[in-house]
């Protein structure tokens, strides 16, 4: 069965009809492997172990990404949204606080995370996620 959310799963389900389109398969084959199909490692997955809250994983590596994540109808409502993320250092330091934004707005909590930093010091990186989220734009250098 066909357990993607709405929104990347009818994505999902278009790319085989274009592919059988557009490359003459089958589309009883097209059919059979989207049925098959329960999403990419990260995107959108979600993760079901009995717990009582649902939790959602996606590599959402930047503020348009995240925000679209972050707006899809997951959690039952009057529940709180909780996000987990980070940036990596050494590159696209202009987007941490844009990510940060998005979290403030888009999110009931944010805990900020540190991977891949290379020669960044944690502090700095995490700092300039939170100054977005506390809704200053300007990047922090």
């Amino acid at each position: 069965m066909f357990t993607m959310p709405w929104l990347p799963g009818c994505l999902a389900a278009w790319l085989p009809w274009l592919r059988q389109k557009l490359w003459g398969v089958p589309l009883e084959l097209a059919r059979d492997a989207l049925a098959e199909f329960s999403g990419a490692p990260g995107r959108c997955e979600f993760i079901r172990c009995g717990q009582p809250f649902s939790v959602v994983v996606d590599y959402a590596h930047n503020p348009d990404a995240l925000e679209k994540i972050l707006d899809l109808p997951l959690v039952e409502p009057n529940r709180r949204k909780i996000v987990v993320f980070g940036c990596e250092g050494g590159k696209d330091s202009d987007r941490r606080c844009l990510m940060g934004e998005v979290a403030g707005r888009k999110a009931d909590y944010a805990i900020i995370t540190t991977d891949n930093l290379y020669p960044e010091e944690p502090t700095h990186v995490a700092r300039q996620i939170v100054q977005g989220i506390a809704g200053d734009p300007t990047p922090l250098r």
